[in-house]
């Protein structure tokens, strides 16, 4: 009957029944998927039922409507009650900016709804949906979510360099399984030895609450997430202390909307309470980043753009610390943070202006140097991407290319001597670098730029028909060679900058960034080579380098349980799961790569592939319309996040893509395969031909 009632409602029909004037303040409602839009009053007429909302957002940030988002619906029903009428400053799918104030309230009228509908839903299908909104003016129900956070004395470390257990748990005020379409969290521990980022599962109970105790390879601040908006906060975790979280969804929610912050909806307990509140209300943001200054812009120029927007933060750091008297020990991850970000913005400016002109050695010894300087303990506050900058930076000798720039000169006079013209871009690409410090230097460059010297001597000399007599002589005559060998190891350069023998410790992590993903390659040169000499990441890399046990069957658990059931059907075959996502890049590359060789050999009963991807990384219709090209008669599943979370920790692995071997009994042979490696394996055992 209520459908009915509906559908003559939207066909302008006239029914029995029809309410009263009631205006409803506030009303209450059970979820929202955004803290963007509220429904703050309900006003029910016999002749029309109009929803005043508020939207909240960031100030001179701009938002749009659409009718869909507005739309009413019931729980339980698929008729749509679309708005008749829209008074607000804006029209349907124009962009509104706005105000200082952040807010902006519009009124929206509907056909009347009759007397028996207690609740309705608005923009049930899209991000701003608001579900369970209570138009019979009931009043608020008792918070049954009413809870509070113990904080407990600090258990200082000795060392930030220490493995031990902590338990992370907490509780999310407003949670609601179905709605919000999560079931776990996410908590990525970072294992700086052996550069791995490691996602630890949360499971939350249908109350919200939630607890995991797990080992934490050392001091360091971890990211937690969740696939639903609004859910990602960083938190700062030690060894054998302990961490609880209360989270406020819908404040939480509504943070994010007007880039407020979010200590008013998230407090912290636990032995860790106390580091973490004074850390979450800091004031100490926001932060430049390197690529977002002018690649243009002269280097002395941002370097004191930088100095003086640091020097900035650091002032109202300080400040903050000072005034909230906050702990030591949160005011020293404070102050490392801050340097750990002015430290990656010189590395990435320079990154940025390395593809539009030369960088002076002096300014990455600089970068380098300042960087060696800092604290050890720098290394617990998100330094993951400080090590890789420094780890990579294609100013170290064994990471750069050499040109050398006489030969360079005399390479370039030689290609005019045999008519050889360059057009503008080539030679700005090259003079960039002949020009570039001293005459008879070796310039160090990076493979941007050395790729484009080669490139334009390639393009220039084969328009001219010289392109093999005259590269020949360019790559390997001694006078011409534009190319030269470093003299100096990685090592040698660092211990030249600090003027000691002795290694950094930073540098000796830098080194397990670059060098540590392979263990049982980097153990036997550690000391040798790379004079790596501290005892916990000798002892880290050793434990990662043991050799595995052979095959291993997967766990009895939820992700175990859950895997097992994917890959029972195969059982009798090698199996290559390859885990993907249609934004990476390198994923859909070794697939298309791959494609014509499955091709040929499918219906092979030796072996087979399964194809996982994500909801979140994996848009439905570009997954669906790459499939039907690219994996059209493979295996293919698409999860959600709660289930590649689960996957993601049973295997260890964060980057993608990521290829697991299943031998024929079911066992994993390798969690960290190549699709090289399978090919090979095939044809080893016979199973294809080479």
């Amino acid at each position: 009957m209520l459908r009915k009632a509906l559908i003559a409602i939207v066909a302008g029909m006239c029914f029995a029944g029809s309410v009263t004037a009631k205006v409803i303040k506030s009303p209450d409602y059970d979820f929202r998927k955004s803290g963007t839009l509220k429904v703050t009053e309900v006003e029910r007429t016999k002749d029309a039922t109009r929803l005043t909302f508020t939207a909240k957002f960031k100030p001179k940030g701009w938002i749009t409507l659409n009718p869909t988002e507005v739309e009413i619906s019931l729980p339980g029903d698929t008729v749509k009650v679309k708005p008749i009428a829209l008074d607000a400053a804006f029209n349907y799918d124009e962009k509104y900016f706005m105000p200082e104030s952040g807010e902006t309230v519009f009124t929206v009228t509907y056909p009347p709804l009759p007397k028996s509908v207690k609740k309705i839903d608005t923009g049930a299908t899209t991000n701003w949906a608001i579900w369970g909104i209570d138009i019979a003016g009931k009043g608020k129900k008792a918070d049954k979510d009413a809870r509070t956070v113990t904080v407990k004395p600090y258990r200082p470390i000795e060392t930030i360099f220490e493995a031990d257990t902590i338990t992370v748990s907490g509780f999310i005020k407003g949670y609601n399984r179905q709605r919000s379409g999560i079931s776990v969290l996410q908590l990525y521990v970072e294992d700086l030895a052996v550069r791995n980022s490691k996602p630890v599962a949360i499971p939350i109970k249908a109350d919200g609450s939630f607890s995991r105790r797990f080992l934490l390879p050392m001091a360091q601040t971890a990211m937690m997430s969740a696939n639903v908006k609004g859910i990602s906060l960083g938190v700062y975790l030690e060894p054998h202390n302990d961490l609880e979280i209360m989270i406020d969804y819908d404040k939480l929610l509504e943070s994010e909307s007007t880039g407020k912050g979010k200590n008013d909806a998230i407090r912290f307990g636990g032995s860790l309470g106390t580091i973490n509140n004074e850390l979450i209300a800091s004031p100490c943001s926001p932060y430049i980043r390197g690529w977002q200054l002018d690649a243009k812009m002269p280097i002395d120029e941002a370097k004191l753009k930088i100095a003086e927007t640091y020097s900035g933060i650091y002032d109202t750091c300080e400040k903050y610390i000072a005034e909230a008297k906050v702990s030591e020990k949160a005011a020293e991850i404070m102050r490392n943070t801050v340097e750990v970000q002015r430290l990656v913005c010189m590395f990435d400016y320079a990154e940025n202006r390395s593809h539009v002109d030369a960088i002076p050695t002096d300014f990455y010894n600089y970068c380098i140097t300042e960087t060696l300087k800092a604290d050890s303990a720098i290394l617990a506050t998100g330094s993951t991407i400080l090590l890789n900058r420094l780890g990579f930076a294609f100013i170290l000798p064994e990471q750069s290319m050499g040109l050398n720039v006489p030969n360079l000169r005399r390479a370039m006079e030689l290609c005019v001597e045999n008519g050889v013209e360059f057009n503008d871009d080539e030679t700005a690409a090259i003079t960039r670098m002949v020009d570039f410090e001293s005459a008879d230097s070796i310039q160090n460059c990076g493979f941007y730029s050395a790729r484009q010297v080669i490139l334009s001597l390639q393009d220039a000399t084969g328009r001219a028909g010289k392109e093999t007599e005259l590269t020949r002589i360019i790559f390997n005559d001694p006078q011409y060679m534009i190319f030269s060998t470093h003299t100096e190891t990685n090592r040698e350069y660092v211990q030249r900058l600090c003027g000691s023998e002795e290694l950094p410790l930073i540098w000796q992590f830098a080194v397990s960034a670059k060098e540590g993903r392979n263990p049982e390659r980097f153990m036997p040169a550690m000391t040798s080579r790379y004079g790596v000499d501290n005892q916990y990441l000798i002892s880290r890399v050793a434990e990662a380098a043991k050799p595995k046990n052979g095959a291993w069957k997967l766990p009895d658990n939820e992700a175990g349980n859950f895997l097992s059931a994917l890959v029972a059907p195969y059982k009798g075959k090698y199996l290559l799961v390859d885990f993907w996502d249609l934004h990476c890049g390198p994923c859909r590359a070794g697939i298309e790569g791959n494609k014509e060789r499955r091709e040929y050999h499918r219906g092979n009963p030796g072996f087979g592939f399964l194809f996982i991807a994500s909801e979140a990384g994996s848009p439905i219709d570009g997954y669906n319309a790459y499939v039907e090209k690219n994996l059209k008669g493979e295996n293919v599943v698409r999860l959600p996040e709660d289930k590649m979370i689960l996957l993601r920790e049973l295997f260890e692995f964060n980057g993608i893509p990521r290829y697991i071997l299943f031998n024929p009994d079911g066992e994993v042979v390798s969690s960290n395969y190549s699709i090289h490696q399978f090919w090979q394996l095939l044809t080893d055992e016979g199973i294809i031909a080479d």
